[in-house]
């Protein structure tokens, strides 16, 4: 887990990134089949606790599949 703090808020974020430099939203999934989101810090959730984000959004409704969100970092 990586703790991020906006100092500008002073409000910390919690991401819990994984092998790909992902933001990792549910560990049950890790070994479905992949499926790879590229895209910028909407993808990624920057700012958002890993719950908020909308990779685990779709993580939750196709449990079947395990989504990687990829920024361009």
């Amino acid at each position: 887990k990586f703790k991020y703090i906006d100092y500008f808020n002073l409000k910390p974020y919690i991401y819990t990134t994984g092998e790909y430099r992902n933001r990792i939203t549910n560990e049950n999934s890790r070994h479905n089949k992949k499926i790879l989101v590229l895209g910028d810090s909407f993808t990624f959730g920057e700012k958002l606790n890993d719950e908020d984000t909308y990779i685990h959004k779709l993580q939750n409704a196709f449990p079947n599949y395990y989504f990687i969100g990829k920024t361009h970092n």
